[in-house]
């Protein structure tokens, strides 16, 4: 009587991790439910991939490195299962498309810090990155009171009053997709008082003398060295 040996079997093979792969994760060829009839415990695992159809020459184990492929990639991997007496019929996964990965952003601001009611407020973040090198065309959102306002701008004028809250939100995009969401926050104050006095100028009789903004004297349209303006 002759005995065969029966070659061992493979159920599946997956890819970890399971689910959506992008282009910074290192991809792991998995053997499921593998098989040998003949009861061999010292079975040995030969691996191969293939990228768009193409082997990959240089991995012959269960990991391929994140470098050997970008975005939109088609991936499997393929395994063989080998008792001391042959190799189990090649079993192959699903094909595996590489996914666009969404960007980021570190965080976000609004200048100047405290701002009056006629000062312009900018909106500026920090820290975008993208895994896939996409170009950066992030998103603008401004909120007053928490009532958005029109446009992606990343300069706001507005008729503020003082205790407004301003936000500006940053939403990270790749033009694919979006990612992580920044906000900067200020709250308005009031116009500021100042206290000093007129020592750099004479004006004339009647002339018209206007505090501006900045706290310097405007008579008759000449700005002043100065101050502010005390009774």
């Amino acid at each position: 009587v002759t005995v065969v040996n029966t070659r061992p079997v493979v159920g599946t093979v997956l890819i970890r991790p399971l689910g959506e792969s992008f282009t910074n994760d290192d991809l792991t060829c998995d053997a499921q439910d593998v098989r040998d009839p003949d009861g061999h415990q010292d079975l040995s695992y030969a691996y191969s991939w293939s990228v768009n159809d193409e082997g990959v020459a240089d991995v012959d184990g269960p990991t391929l490195t994140a470098d050997h492929f970008v975005r939109g990639d088609r991936v499997v991997c393929s395994v063989v299962v080998s008792d001391p007496f042959g190799p189990s019929d090649p079993a192959q996964s699903e094909e595996r498309v590489i996914a666009n990965s969404a960007p980021s952003i570190l965080s976000a601001s609004i200048g100047p810090q405290s701002p009056r009611p006629n000062d312009e407020l900018v909106c500026g973040y920090e820290g975008f990155s993208d895994a896939d090198d996409d170009a950066d065309q992030s998103r603008i959102q401004w909120f007053i009171n928490d009532e958005p306002v029109d446009g992606e701008i990343d300069a706001l004028s507005a008729d503020f009053e003082a205790g407004d809250e301003v936000i500006c939100e940053v939403t990270a995009y790749d033009g694919v997709d979006e990612g992580q969401v920044r906000r900067g926050r200020v709250t308005i104050q009031p116009h500021t008082v100042l206290d000093a006095t007129i020592d750099c100028v004479s004006p004339g009789l009647g002339a018209m003398l206007t505090l501006n903004d900045d706290g310097q004297v405007d008579i008759e349209g000449q700005i002043s060295e100065t101050f502010a303006l005390t009774s």
